[in-house]
C-alpha cells in the first residue's frame, strides 16, 4: 500500500476511532502517545487503519494488533 492510501484512509478515520486508538496504546506504551505517533503507527499499519475505518469500529481483532503492533514498534527501553 502507498502514503497516499494510507493517508487517505487515515483522512476519513473518525475522531472517536482516534481516540480509541490513542487510549489502546496507552497501556502497552506505558504512556499517552502524542497525535503524532498516533497518526505515523496508523499509517505505518495500513492494514490496521483499514480495517478501523472498514469496520467503523475498533474490533477486537484491531484491538489485539494494536497491543501487538505497539510492542514490536515501541520495544522497552
Amino acid at each position: 500500500m502507498t502514503t497516499n492510501h494510507a493517508e487517505r484512509l487515515y483522512s476519513i478515520l473518525l475522531p472517536e476511532h482516534f481516540g480509541q486508538v490513542k487510549g489502546l496504546m496507552e497501556v502497552p506504551l506505558g504512556r499517552v502517545p502524542s497525535d503524532e505517533e498516533v497518526r505515523v503507527f496508523l499509517t505505518r499499519h495500513v492494514d490496521l487503519l483499514g480495517m478501523i475505518v472498514q469496520y467503523d469500529e475498533v474490533e477486537t481483532e484491531a484491538r489485539a494488533l494494536i497491543w501487538e503492533h505497539c510492542r514490536s514498534d515501541f520495544p522497552p527501553a
